[in-house]
Formats: C-alpha cells, sequence, structure tokens
C-alpha cells in the first residue's frame, strides 16, 4: 500500500517529449512548495500542446475522490476542480512553441513525431529542449511524403456515401460525415477515390468535396453501352478528366453481337476522357476475354483471404497494367460478429469459415479479423491498390492502424492456405447469395 505522502508522477503515454530532467526540475518544486497538486503552465512556458506533467501525493488522490465518469480516465479533475492549493509552473524558456503540438492524437502526429525521433541515435536521451527545436523546423511536406507512402495503397471506396452497402452498414450517411470522410481521407494521403455512375449521390457528394481541389484520383464506373453516363458522371464530378473509367457490366461486352469495331471506337471516345481505361470483374473468364483488347489497362477485381480464384490471374499481369483489389472483406460479410445478417444459402459454410479466421488471427498474433484481411491481400505485391469503403469516421480512422501494422510472411500465408483451402461457392460471390 501506498503513504499519504508519497508522490504521484501522472504522464500520459501519448506526450512522447517529456524526459528525466523535465520531471526533476518539477519535482523539485513541488517538494519546495508544498502544494496538493503542480502541473506546467504551458501559455507561460510557452510550451507546445502535449508537453505536461502533473505532480501529486497519494494522500490528495485519496481525499478528492473521482466522482464523475471523466475523472475515473483523467484522474485529476477532482483535484483541480476542489483543492485551492494548486499551483501553475512556470518552465524557464527563450522560444516560443506554444503554437505547437507534440502530443499523439492522430496518424498525422504519428508520422510528425517518428520523423523527429529518427534524426537521432540515441533516441532515450534526446532532451525536449531539442525535440521541441526540432518539432519547430519541421516542413510539413515532408510529413505528407511519409504518409503518401505508407498509405498509397489504399483506395477509398464511396458506395456507402450514396447509398445502403454491405452487410453491416445499417444508417445512410449524411453530408456533413460525408466531407469530413474525404477530408480526413486525403488529411493521410488518400487521394485515390472510387466511385461509380450506379452508386446514386456517390459522385455528386465527391463533386462538391473535389471544387477547386487538386491531386484528387477519381475512378468511376459505367454501364456499357450507357456511355453518355460518363459526361454525367465528369458534370457531378465536377472534373474534365477522370483517372480511370471502367465498363462496370463487363459480362455485356463479348455478347452475341459483340463486334470488336464498334467496341474499339467506344473505347476510344472514353479513352479522352481519362488516363486509364478499364473493367471492374466478378469472375476470371470475364478477365481473360478482356485481355484481348489492347486498350484496357486497369482491371478491378474481387480478391480476397477466401478467394484464391485471382492468384494465377496476377501473374498475368503485364507491364503498364494496373490491377486494383475490391470486395476484400466481402462486402463486410467477412467482419460481421452476427450470424443473423448472413445470407441463409451460406450461413453454414460461413460459420465454419469464420472460426477458421478466428483461429488464425490468434496463431499469427493479428489484432483482429479486419488485420488478417488487410494484411493477407496487401502481401501481393502485383496488386497495385485496395479498394475499401467505410460506414463512418471511426472506421476511416482505424484505417492507418492496420497498414502500419506488421506484414505477413510466406510461413504465414502457408498456414492461411493449409487451414482454409480454396473456396469455390456461393460464398465468395455476393451474386448468388439469398
Amino acid at each position: 500500500s501506498f503513504n499519504n505522502n508519497d508522490i504521484i508522477v501522472r504522464c500520459t503515454a501519448d506526450n512522447l517529449f517529456i524526459d528525466k530532467f523535465f520531471i526533476k526540475d518539477l519535482l523539485k518544486k513541488f517538494i519546495k512548495y508544498k502544494k496538493d497538486y503542480i502541473t506546467i503552465d504551458r501559455k507561460g512556458s510557452k510550451l507546445p500542446y502535449g508537453l505536461g506533467v502533473e505532480i501529486f501525493s497519494t494522500g490528495t488522490l485519496r481525499k478528492f475522490k473521482a466522482k464523475e465518469p471523466g475523472d475515473l480516465e483523467h484522474v485529476t479533475p477532482a483535484i483541480l476542480r476542489h483543492s485551492k492549493n494548486i499551483q501553475m509552473i512556470k518552465i524557464k524558456n527563450d522560444k516560443n512553441y506554444y503554437p505547437l503540438s507534440c502530443t499523439m492524437d492522430e496518424v498525422t502526429d504519428y508520422f510528425k513525431i517518428k520523423y523527429i525521433f529518427e534524426n537521432y541515435n540515441n533516441r532515450t536521451s534526446t532532451s525536449w529542449g531539442k525535440l521541441c527545436s526540432d518539432l519547430k523546423k519541421i516542413n510539413k511536406k515532408n510529413i505528407d511524403k511519409l504518409m503518401n507512402k505508407q498509405f498509397n495503397k489504399i483506395v477509398l471506396g464511396t458506395a456507402q456515401l450514396g447509398f445502403h452497402y454491405g452487410i453491416n452498414n445499417t444508417s445512410k450517411i449524411n453530408s456533413k460525415v460525408t466531407m469530413n470522410i474525404l477530408k480526413y481521407a486525403v488529411s493521410i494521403g488518400i487521394n485515390y477515390f472510387d466511385t461509380a455512375s450506379g452508386y446514386k449521390k456517390s459522385e455528386k457528394k465527391i463533386g462538391e468535396f473535389i471544387k477547386n481541389k487538386k491531386k484528387i484520383n477519381v475512378i468511376t464506373k459505367f454501364t456499357y453501352p450507357k456511355i453518355l453516363q460518363i459526361k454525367n458522371s465528369l458534370k457531378k464530378l465536377n472534373l474534365t478528366k477522370l483517372y480511370a473509367i471502367l465498363i462496370h457490366n463487363p459480362q455485356f461486352i463479348f455478347n452475341k453481337n459483340f463486334n470488336h469495331k464498334i467496341v474499339n471506337n467506344l473505347l476510344i471516345n472514353i479513352k479522352k476522357k481519362c488516363n486509364y481505361i478499364g473493367a471492374s470483374f466478378n469472375f476470371p473468364s470475364e478477365f481473360i476475354k478482356f485481355k484481348k483488347i489492347k486498350m484496357i489497362k486497369f482491371y478491378q477485381i474481387p480478391f480476397n483471404l477466401l478467394d484464391r480464384r485471382w492468384n494465377n490471374i496476377l501473374l498475368q499481369k503485364r507491364p503498364g497494367e494496373k490491377i486494383y483489389a475490391r470486395s476484400i472483406f466481402l462486402q463486410g460479410l467477412l467482419l460481421s460478429n452476427n450470424i443473423n445478417t448472413c445470407p441463409k444459402n451460406i450461413r453454414p459454410e460461413f460459420k465454419k469459415v469464420r472460426t477458421k479466421l478466428l483461429y488464425i488471427v490468434k496463431k499469427l498474433d493479428r489484432f483482429d479479423i479486419k488485420d488478417l484481411l488487410i494484411a493477407y491481400v496487401n502481401y501481393f505485391k502485383k496488386i497495385d491498390k485496395i479498394v475499401i469503403g467505410v460506414d463512418n469516421m471511426e472506421q476511416l480512422r482505424q484505417l492507418p492502424f492496420y497498414f502500419l501494422r506488421k506484414q505477413l510472411t510466406k510461413k504465414d500465408m502457408s498456414f492461411i492456405k493449409k487451414k482454409i483451402p480454396e473456396i469455390r461457392s456461393n460464398l465468395i460471390s455476393p451474386q448468388n447469395w439469398k
């Protein structure tokens, strides 16, 4: 047990610039002034947000007990509310760091702090003053480059922005949340958006966001042969040119009335409006047929841990071609905790698969099923980018965490293949769910 005179130094894990000298200086003042509680006068000391320490005694903590919900998490609010014997301490500091932040709240903070610490060999002994000095000099462009490099494989899927999409999506995303999602995505280096003329209001919402904004790469899809949809998409998106235009129903290209000349002329007209022409496939057989059309350079395929049909297809990738993976969570099915949301015709098989996925997560020390599924797709170097949709801001904020996780090894992949052999059933084909 602790004595009432024992001293507690409270430092939070998201404040990484604090060093032993900073704490020792405050401890001396705490003992000298004999206060219930002391902390930093950040404004008076001209220190950045995130450079702070609280010091108090065990007796003080016991005297001013936590009574409100926030007290339990933040420990000291009750002391600050009721004690009359507290003091804000000024630290000697000639430079003004007050407008800056060195806390770890957002993914941008992670890269900023990582960038600073990587400049030092002995990172644990670098003084808080030196770290603050580097913080003030930091160039935001360098941080943006780091994030772009880390997250440039993510494409934000935007079907959910237009309508109810996915097994677990039970609510419509309003305009305010939509704008926040798109803004946050760009802020962490996600500059590719995937949409379609058939995603209802998705294109219009993206268009409202990207007005007067540069460096947003938009991929949209149209229903063949309705080429007029492309003109409407450009208008909704406030763009004159798209990164890629994909045929949303490639199965109708090679029907009995297929005419290579007509299709080629159509593609020539489309190419004027984009960097890449391609198609969004459901079956490998469609992909194989489209490989014969030289102008097609962009392929979007449903690719996930359960669907091995595309593994050999990846080996056929040629220089200059793009392959994007979508449906890595099988429209959210693989992340569902509620078996009742699963379509009845695949429910028995899904139960077995989910049990196996949880077993693999445990054995391979993955954080959860989402971590496993993202790491699996990310393992394949032939896949240029991964399309991932979100139902809310929380899911988007979680994405950087998953893409910063450790990669799967060749041994891990063999283990997965052994535990879940190739599946060729309705489970991997949403169009067959009932």
